[in-house]
């Protein structure tokens, strides 16, 4: 009898942990991933170059160290290449005028080259994931 007891409560309690998770997690509803590029939030997720250079890290404020799972180099993937898959973490792509490793802690570090006058706009993008988040980032130097 109390076998029976306590197996009853047991379905009953699983049963409500359950029903009490709502859709709240299910894939696809987790919160977008809040981007910065040192520390900045960019605008519709663009964020400006100075014609210099310069370093830039990539964070996500609302989750840990962000997974990369394709960079676009104005428009065409630069990574990963088919056929030469890596580990993420181990990434060093090296462009003509751009770098782009992890750095200690897990965050996407590019180094972009100083930009000749007359070289036309460039764009490295970034498509990211924490988890079941996505999110993108470009890096546009005019």
């Amino acid at each position: 009898m109390i076998k029976k007891l306590i197996f009853t409560l047991a379905c009953i309690v699983s049963s409500a942990m359950l029903v009490s998770c709502g859709d709240d997690f299910l894939d696809g509803n987790w919160d977008p991933i809040e981007i910065t590029v040192n520390g900045i939030k960019c605008k519709s997720n663009v964020c400006e170059v100075p014609a210099n250079g310069g370093v830039f890290k990539i964070f996500t404020k609302n989750y840990g160290s962000p997974w990369l799972n394709e960079v676009d180099e104005n428009g065409k993937r630069v990574w990963p290449i088919d056929g030469s898959w890596t580990d993420y973490k181990d990434i060093d792509l090296k462009g003509d005028w751009y770098s782009v490793q992890y750095d200690k802690s897990g965050n996407i570090m590019v180094t972009i080259m100083h930009k000749v006058a007359d070289t036309p706009e460039r764009n490295i993008k970034f498509y990211l994931e924490c988890g079941d988040s996505f999110g993108e980032i470009s890096l546009v130097q005019k």
